[in-house]
């Protein structure tokens, strides 16, 4: 027997939850369901969040699309270049070929990949695509093994499936089809010369919606600018409903938190007898209140922990798919999530500490009388109907 369980008190108190065992496994499982619940629904939307920002962390700046009444047009390059280097402070200026086309019954989105994403293709260990040749996320062939790839735009292109992307990638690139830029300008219907759009960045990302305007100006074209925070602001507010669907589960579990407190409450005022025969034995209150304080940490402690370490599992289980079914309603094969854990601890010390404080308010609430009340007032009180 190890030299904790050997101490008195402890042995006292271990022998005394061993009297009530339903009273015990049912404490123990509410708590460990509680924990599980607050704490999935507090780390759902704070993980989203924090990889969200992790991955528009190397998103552009700004994007300029052209527009024609409202309607994305696509941008020539050579001019469009030329106008955005003529704004100081603009940096990295790039073209970029993206749109949507069709594969099969379903929408992917087609990127032709420039030098700058060859080399982040080669940092992945992954060759870049050439003509004739796609790259693709794991979910644009749903998982299965197929040769050839057909995509439908403004022209049809059949390509051969040189790789995939990386599974621990897939979350950015699930349904994104990677070309040479000529073939993605084709199957989209962009003329030579022209590009869907024009990476930008900045120097500090607060000069940003400044030089937006500067940009605006500097195009003789009607132009459209999203800029990275706006895109955050977009995503934070669809977390935020998303949030707010996972936090109704908590008023019901609060509620049962505080009704089981209550419960205890009234279960250990109702046995004040044993605390006065304790008292008459020669136990003070502290001895008794220290007692009650090791019952409480015995169960709810390792039920916190249980709960603590499933709710990590089911948010932060590495490429787990069904999540992003559930929580997105995806259509097809859904993306394997790798969250950022980046507020776990935040998150599951607030949990731990809305759980256990009342347990531990209650202890000192329902022990009270044993500093200072007689013995034999206890025990009489307690035969009182």
């Amino acid at each position: 027997m190890s030299r904790f369980v050997r101490h008195p008190l402890m042995a006292w108190a271990v022998r005394d939850l061993l009297q009530h065992p339903v009273e015990l496994v049912i404490t123990a499982m509410a708590i460990l369901l509680i924990t599980l619940v607050l704490s999935v629904s507090l780390l759902v939307p704070r993980a989203l969040s924090d990889t969200a920002r992790r991955i528009l962390s190397k998103s552009p700046d700004l994007v300029v699309r052209g527009v024609n009444s409202g309607i994305p047009v696509p941008l020539p390059v050579r001019e469009a270049v030329a106008s955005a280097k003529a704004v100081p402070g603009a940096l990295n200026i790039r073209a970029r070929w993206w749109g949507i086309a069709k594969s099969g019954d379903r929408w992917v989105t087609v990127v032709g990949v420039d030098d700058r994403l060859a080399g982040i293709f080669r940092q992945w260990g992954v060759a870049p695509p050439l003509a004739g040749e796609a790259v693709t996320g794991r979910g644009v062939t749903s998982g299965e093994k197929i040769p050839v790839l057909h995509l439908s735009g403004a022209v049809d292109l059949s390509l051969t499936i040189a790789s995939l992307i990386p599974k621990q990638l897939d979350m950015i690139s699930h349904d994104t089809v990677y070309l040479t830029k000529d073939d993605a300008a084709s199957v989209l219907g962009i003329a030579s010369g022209y590009c869907s759009d024009l990476a930008v960045d900045v120097f500090h990302e607060n000069e940003a919606p400044a030089l937006a305007a500067d940009l605006r100006q500097a195009f003789p074209w009607p132009v459209h600018i999203v800029g990275r925070m706006d895109t955050a602001g977009t995503i934070q507010r669809r977390y935020s409903r998303l949030g707010g669907y996972l936090m109704l589960p908590i008023i019901p579990a609060m509620t049962v938190l505080l009704i089981m407190v209550g419960i205890a409450v009234s279960i250990r005022r109702g046995r004040r007898a044993e605390a006065g025969l304790l008292k008459a034995l020669g136990w003070t209150g502290a001895d008794i209140l220290q007692c009650q304080l090791l019952k409480t940490l015995t169960v709810v402690l390792p039920a916190v922990i249980l709960g603590s370490g499933a709710a990590y599992t089911v948010v932060f289980q590495p490429g787990m798919n069904w999540a992003a079914g559930l929580w997105f309603g995806w259509e097809y094969t859904a993306p394997p999530l790798y969250l950022s854990a980046s507020s776990a601890g935040l998150v599951f010390t607030s949990v731990n500490a809305i759980v256990l404080l009342p347990w531990l308010a209650a202890d000192l609430f329902s022990s009270i009388n044993a500093f200072t009340a007689d013995p034999m007032e206890l025990i009489e009180g307690a035969m009182k109907p």
